[in-house]
């Protein structure tokens, strides 16, 4: 995927931009494809790790996104940390307030993200508030119409911060779909902002230049996930097409 998102070619050398493009182009087909026959969509085990391997896209383009520290929230997260306890992570490099030292009184024990995927951060070189954090939502289904991060946010700004951020937090809604200019217009204020297919990759792509700069991006040691994904699936539908 060229970076700015205008031409699509087949590369044998694996860039993890690339990568995403094409796990995206490929789920989007998954189901409702009026192009991919059924036989050649993936299905089982292949959709469930799909779940898993967008959660890594989304955290690797909201990096590139915010250029700054990016976390995967949605559950199950790789370090297993409580919720509580992983906003105290991000919020002690973050700064701009400051999450409860314990869950308020009859906050239910099973809350696992609290329907927030990723979460990325604008660090500002002082510290001080400045344009603020992403909050993202990732959605691989064609339901993703149905899902808002907002609701997400301001529960998390009402029962987890004992001091508020000032920063405004950005919502964003992660998905491997394309959507036409009147979607984009009618949905954003709803969801926040949109990233789509064409919108992942090069974002994504920054995450590695990023982590080599020495900063934090949870999954970046997966990415290679993504490719592994891609070339599997070609491998089965080369094995149907030879049936």
């Amino acid at each position: 995927m060229s970076e700015d998102g205008e031409i699509l070619a087949f590369k044998p050398v694996e860039a993890v931009g690339s990568a995403c493009y094409l796990f995206c182009l490929i789920v989007s087909h998954a189901y409702r494809s009026e192009i991919v026959p059924d036989r050649l969509a993936p299905r089982g085990e292949a959709i469930r790790k799909a779940r898993d391997v967008f959660q890594i896209c989304a955290t690797l383009a909201a990096c590139g996104v915010a250029a700054g520290p990016a976390y995967s929230i949605g559950w199950p997260r790789p370090d297993k940390t409580e919720f509580l306890e992983k906003l105290k992570q991000i919020w002690h490099l973050f700064g701009d307030g400051q999450p409860h030292d314990e869950p308020l009184p009859g906050t239910p024990g099973q809350i696992k993200d609290e329907d927030i995927d990723v979460i990325a951060l604008w660090v500002e070189a002082d510290r001080q508030p400045g344009h603020g954090y992403l909050v993202g939502q990732v959605a691989s289904g064609h339901d993703w119409k149905d899902k808002s991060v907002k609701p997400a946010i301001d529960l998390l700004l009402a029962h987890w911060f004992r001091v508020q951020p000032v920063s405004p937090a950005h919502p964003y809604m992660f998905i491997p779909f394309v959507v036409t200019d009147y979607l984009m217009r009618r949905e954003i204020p709803r969801l926040g902002t949109i990233m789509h297919r064409l919108r992942i990759p090069p974002y994504a792509s920054r995450a590695a230049e990023l982590a080599a700069r020495g900063i934090h991006v949870e999954r970046i040691e997966e990415a290679s996930t993504i490719q592994a994904w891609v070339d599997a699936y070609r491998h089965h539908a080369c094995e149907e097409c030879d049936r």
